[in-house]
């Protein structure tokens, strides 16, 4: 991995992809596949994002967004929490500050890396941290820690950081070998995070599945042979059926009941939102 994120160059990736996709959920999601395909993804996410959201005891009122990006995510929690709450977005994307700005002069947008801002820019000014498939794309281990220092840092006393990431937990992942996957991706240990975060006054309190494997790529498995199974069938869907924009309408709704289940059984293997609390200060 540490040859291969040499290649990668944050900044001009992700103007990049903005640039081609304009607000797009593909900028932010799986460019390689359908439209259709990202928005079930999304719509999958969402509801688990709702799930997480709804164990705060608290609206907040102050919200930072870590990797704002086309702005999916803001306009959830407008959705759910109402015009009056004050969004502060940061992005390594200055093309995806700009255009969401355009479209939500509300928020104020800051063009940032996270894995350099210094950890107290934003020291204890949140009620709520959001950080959504974002400590994923930080492949340089001393800016994952500053990233994840500082949103843990933002929190006020009593607050939330939500995180949304390809965590690690069971017993098999291909992830766990150096040179898997793309350039751009790291996947890491759940344990990580809960260790890091726990020294900044943090602890777990809540999880939930995103999409699962039958929406996403699977990421783990408790046996090698349940990895490869599921690994077949995700390539299978995403070789066929989630590259046509009709054949992902057609199915969504049998998708949709396989996605919910298998988060009910804890079969996702796949990505988990957790929510973390700040004790009072």
């Amino acid at each position: 991995m540490s040859d291969a994120s040499s290649q990668y160059h944050g900044e001009e990736y992700w103007n990049d992809l903005h640039s081609e996709h304009h607000g797009s959920l593909k900028a932010v999601g799986q460019r390689g596949l359908s439209i259709s395909y990202n928005s079930l993804k999304y719509r999958s996410e969402a509801d688990s994002f709702k799930k997480i959201t709804s164990s705060i005891s608290i609206t907040p009122n102050t919200i930072l967004e870590l990797g704002v990006g086309t702005g999916f995510w803001t306009d959830q929690m407008f959705a759910l929490w109402g015009n009056s709450i004050k969004v502060t977005g940061v992005d390594l994307s200055a093309v995806a500050i700009s255009e969401l700005c355009t479209r939500r002069p509300e928020i104020n947008g800051i063009v940032g890396n996270l894995g350099v801002l210094p950890t107290d820019t934003f020291d204890r000014q949140f009620d709520c941290v959001t950080a959504v498939m974002v400590f994923l794309h930080i492949t340089d281990e001393t800016q994952f820690i500053n990233a994840l220092n500082l949103a843990a840092r933002s929190v006020r006393g009593g607050g939330v950081l939500i995180v949304y990431e390809p965590f690690l937990s069971r017993r098999y992942s291909p992830f766990r070998a150096s040179n898997y996957g793309a350039i751009h991706n790291k996947v890491r240990e759940r344990r990580i995070f809960d260790n890091l975060l726990k020294l900044e006054g943090l602890d777990a309190i809540y999880e939930f599945s995103g999409s699962t494997w039958i929406i996403n790529s699977p990421i783990e498995a408790n046996l090698t042979l349940n990895f490869k199974l599921m690994n077949i069938l995700w390539q299978f869907l995403s070789a066929t059926i989630y590259k046509s924009n009709s054949l992902v309408k057609l199915s969504t709704s049998i998708l949709l009941v396989v996605d919910k289940f298998c988060k009910r059984q804890s079969l996702s293997r796949s990505g988990n939102f957790v929510l973390y609390k700040k004790a009072q200060e």
